[in-house]
């Protein structure tokens, strides 16, 4: 199964696709976050352009507990995509972002290119770890 994975921000947003049979992830893209609608427009855009048939969506535990703003923000767009008919898992993304660090560090100094993104790679390594636990 095709599977799209978003490492939620405020301000960015990280995509990465990956294939459960495969247990294999690529980090994607970054997108801007202008706001919920318009998140979800996109969302469904990138299911429909990469094949994807569900979301799983990083999910924040490691900050705040529940007064935790991203964490809340975060329910409310899985909310929104669930309304929307997309199928939606959560998993945590605890240390994602430190994990991609170090996987951009080792890709960039493989490949040389500026252009790859933190946000994508947290997608990665959230949509990496829910291939290991769960299929």
């Amino acid at each position: 199964m095709r599977v799209l994975s978003l490492d939620y921000g405020s301000k960015k947003v990280g995509v990465a696709t990956g294939d459960s049979d495969l247990k294999i992830s690529f980090p994607r893209d970054v997108i801007v976050n202008e706001g919920m609608d318009l998140l979800l427009k996109k969302v469904k855009s990138l299911l429909s352009e990469y094949g994807c048939e569900m979301v799983v969506v990083g999910l924040p535990l490691n900050v705040g507990g529940d007064d935790n703003p991203i964490l809340n923000d975060v329910k409310r767009f899985v909310s929104l995509l669930t309304e929307n008919g997309v199928k939606v898992e959560l998993f945590d993304e605890t240390l994602s972002s430190f994990e991609a660090d170090a996987l951009m560090k080792d890709a960039l100094e493989k490949n040389g290119r500026n252009e790859l993104k933190r946000d994508a790679f947290a997608a990665l390594v959230i949509l990496q770890r829910f291939f290991e636990k769960s299929f």
